[in-house]
């Protein structure tokens, strides 16, 4: 006879082999435990021939595929997940690498901006492109590489080269 208890139904989906999968040949890498989609080149428009929804799933995004895009997996009218986008050595999200970017990196590095470990986990994966696990300008400066043709960043692994 109470009236704020109840019973709320839940679906869990495991989305991980249901929902959707990198294209065949694509070097598409999509991270299911942390909700990421990496491995893309710079400029997308579209998201064809790297993943491939399956049964029934649909991907849904709006704007720049640059990081953290959000790329929602629907259902039957219902979103059911969501991942972000990554392109490694991007952390302003328009899907290119220059200047700018470094820029954020130094002022990341610099206290100038922050980011919150969770609801910006996209920027920091794309922004740390040496793999330290920091971003710092040693991460600005390879994108400054990258900007000039100096250097490139593998966008399935995140290591510049």
């Amino acid at each position: 006879n109470q009236a704020c208890i109840g019973v709320r139904p839940a679906i869990r989906f495991n989305l991980q082999s249901a929902a959707f999968i990198p294209a065949e040949n694509s070097n598409c890498v999509v991270d299911y435990e942390n909700r990421f989609i990496y491995g893309l080149t710079t400029g997308l428009t579209s998201l064809n021939g790297f993943v491939e929804a399956v049964n029934g799933f649909l991907l849904s995004y709006a704007g720049t595929l640059g990081t953290g895009c959000r790329v929602n997996v629907s259902t039957g009218g219902w979103v059911v997940d969501s991942y972000k986008t990554v392109i490694f050595g991007d952390v302003n999200g328009d899907g290119n690498i220059t200047g700018l970017d470094a820029g954020i990196m130094v002022n990341v590095e610099n206290y100038m901006v922050s980011c919150d470990p969770v609801n910006d986990a996209a920027t920091l994966k794309a922004a740390d492109v040496n793999g330290d696990g920091n971003v710092t300008g040693i991460d600005a400066g390879i994108v400054v590489d990258v900007e000039n043709y100096m250097r490139t960043i593998n966008q399935s692994t995140g290591l510049a080269s």
